[in-house]
């Protein structure tokens, strides 16, 4: 429920100016950069961002910390309530880090903040999330079996499936890192098993023999793929076949693989019926989705917030 915000990475920062203020109330400078840090870590996979994009990140940042807080105090303003035991918890364990009560309050005025001020800020995120949600459930009409039909009929394009085949796959397990001889000793045994299939073996069997992956107890069957689904390698191969034909081997990083075209399944238009849960959620969110931003776009209007980068 709670946010890990610590004091320590909450208070970190210098004093005032703050990044914003939300009706006075301030985002600090270390909000913002654990906001970064959290996102960045989750988002860009340890690639090394530009000065531009840590600007960028940086921005969001303090724009989606705005949104919450102003959500958060809107909270208050109906008389939301969450579980203070475990914000007084977060509190005292705190405290006790930063050296007892006089230390801790001598961090706090140091920042321009009191107690007051921080428990309101452990306790945003889970203010915020229940406002939207009273907001949400205060004015989402769920969509209709009609409106879903409506919404169907109007976008005939949308809801089609491409052409897609069922095939099987089988493979000779060859070590990344082998040298070409490795490589063309599995090609020769892959080249091997497609002589034995085309003669007559069973592929399933063949499959289930190589042991290669997790299809291979299912006898290398890999079900109906649309064109796209599959490695590029094997993609290719199996739409080039005809109904029935074994592919001659293809290599990835697996090794080599063979592939059978089983059957072909035209392109279908998804029949309502089968479709309709999925478009009444999609109404359901698009509709949820403009509620909030309503919401947002009210309580950013009512506010009063300052950002440093704009003065």
């Amino acid at each position: 429920m709670l946010g890990p915000i610590t004091a320590l990475l909450l208070l970190a920062s210098a004093a005032p100016p703050f990044p914003a203020t939300v009706n006075g109330r301030p985002i600090t400078e270390a909000e913002v950069g654990k906001a970064v840090r959290d996102h960045v870590r989750k988002t860009s996979f340890h690639r090394q961002l530009t000065e531009e994009q840590l600007a960028a990140e940086r921005e969001r940042a303090v724009e989606e910390l705005v949104t919450e807080e102003l959500r958060a105090q809107e909270a208050r303003r109906r008389g939301v309530e969450i579980p203070m035991e475990p914000v007084r918890k977060l509190a005292a364990a705190e405290e006790a880090n930063a050296g007892g009560p006089a230390a801790f309050d001598r961090v706090l005025a140091a920042n321009g903040i009191d107690r007051a001020r921080y428990l309101e800020v452990i306790e945003r995120a889970e203010l915020a999330r229940r406002v939207v949600d009273q907001e949400v459930s205060a004015h989402l009409a769920e969509p209709t079996r009609e409106e879903a039909l409506a919404h169907y009929r109007s976008n005939p394009s949308r809801y089609v499936l491409g052409a897609s085949v069922h095939a099987q796959e089988l493979c000779v397990r060859v070590d990344p890192s082998a040298n070409e001889e490795g490589w063309s000793e599995g090609k020769r045994r892959a080249e091997a098993l497609r002589a034995r299939i085309v003669a007559g073996a069973d592929f399933g069997q063949a499959a289930r023999d190589a042991k290669c992956d997790r299809f291979a107890e299912k006898g290398g069957d890999l079900g109906f793929v649309h064109e796209g689904s599959l490695d590029p390698a094997m993609d290719a191969a199996v739409w080039a076949l005809g109904n029935g034909d074994v592919s001659p081997p293809v290599r990835t990083i697996r090794g080599w693989h063979l592939l059978r075209r089983i059957e072909t399944r035209p392109s279908r238009r998804v029949p309502f019926d089968e479709i309709e849960a999925s478009i009444r959620a999609e109404l359901r969110e698009a509709r949820r989705t403009e509620i909030v931003k309503r919401l947002d776009a009210a309580l950013r209007a009512g506010g009063d917030v300052v950002l440093a980068s704009k003065g």
